[in-house]
């Protein structure tokens, strides 16, 4: 909504103490503001995620690095869903040559797919600026053989099933495109679901499974489970 919007909605509480004050913010004033809070951290058991201004005092260790620049954008591999997705994903190397990643955000698990092994990976966000953000962090980590698309996956069509599909998605999203999702799956292999909240978890189970789907783990966090199916 507009300033001048806003200002209208507010007029007729003028006489009760309040204020309407409009300024115009910077990128510096917000964007950029909370990558003070941003910073090295482990992800999994394998990777550890380095913001791109602390590549410098970065020293290499046994995890495998992943460079990230969020752009202000969902995916710095702190949030709990992110994280259940990554570890899920890590049981899983050398089981798949390809990866789907829908709702990819900063792309973190687009890099880690490719870092397990992944010669071919497909991301897609409908967000305009997550996809911009995902192809600054593929450059900085030389990923080869990745494609960022802003698409939807309600209508977004591929060729070739996926060794491997990630969706970490709200659930109800999950369950109204699982027509949509499951079939991305090849046959015998996987598909990586999270951003279920507990509280959720055995209706979106109910909902979600079919027959073509057997359950191979759950993993949950303080709020969060993320489950790891192979497509029968």
């Amino acid at each position: 909504m507009k300033a001048a919007q806003l200002r209208a909605a507010f007029h007729n509480w003028k006489g009760m103490g309040f204020r309407f004050k409009v300024r115009f913010l910077e990128r510096r004033d917000w964007l950029d503001k909370w990558n003070a809070y941003f910073h090295i951290k482990n992800f999994g058991k394998k990777f550890v995620v380095v913001p791109l201004w602390e590549k410098e005092k970065f020293r290499q260790s046994v995890r495998i690095s992943i460079y990230l620049d969020p752009l202000g954008v969902f995916g710095t591999g702190c949030h709990e869903t992110t994280r259940l997705m990554g570890t899920l994903m890590e049981k899983l190397q050398g089981r798949f040559k390809d990866f789907f990643d829908i709702g990819t955000g900063t792309g973190i698990l687009s890099i880690a797919a490719s870092r397990l092994g992944a010669r071919r990976v497909l991301a897609i966000d409908t967000d305009g600026p997550s996809v911009k953000a995902a192809r600054c962090n593929f450059r900085q980590n030389r990923c080869q053989g990745i494609t960022a698309l802003k698409a939807d996956i309600k209508t977004f069509m591929t060729r070739k099933p996926f060794d491997l599909v990630g969706a970490n998605l709200l659930s109800g999203l999950l369950v109204e495109q699982k027509r949509r999702i499951i079939p991305r799956v090849r046959r015998g292999k996987y598909l990586l679901v999270s951003g279920i909240g507990l509280e959720h978890l055995r209706s979106f189970r109910r909902d979600f499974e079919t027959r073509d789907l057997k359950c191979l783990r759950i993993l949950k966090s303080r709020k969060w489970a993320a489950l790891l199916y192979q497509h029968l």
